[in-house]
């Protein structure tokens, strides 16, 4: 299991096998594929490479450094996995965060 951070250090995502969940809730975000992050509907909404979780604009939604680490929920029951939408092209990599909250980025 990995832990993904927030800006200010919160633990706020894990990746699990290949599935993503809330860090404090037990809430499934999406899944993993290769490169590609798919959101609950099965659309590509962006990519975690070299442990870092980024949009579809190439800005930084989590990474796995971090520091503080706030009580963690439970792992849900795994979901059914959707049919999984086309990869878009694979845009230059920023070094800003995105604007967008995890769960914003997740569409939860």
């Amino acid at each position: 299991m990995t832990t993904l951070y927030y800006r200010s250090g919160r633990a706020i995502i894990r990746l699990y096998e290949n599935w993503f969940v809330a860090y404090s809730e037990a809430l499934h975000l999406g899944w993993l594929s290769g490169n590609a992050v798919y959101n609950q509907s099965g659309q590509c909404i962006g990519w975690f490479v070299n442990g870092i979780h980024r949009d579809r604009n190439g800005r930084i939604v989590a990474k796995d450094t971090g520091s503080v680490l706030p009580g963690m929920a439970a792992i849900p029951g795994k979901p059914g996995r959707p049919g999984l939408g086309g990869i878009p092209g694979m845009p230059g990599f920023s070094p800003s965060w995105s604007e967008m909250g995890f769960k914003e980025f997740f569409g939860v």
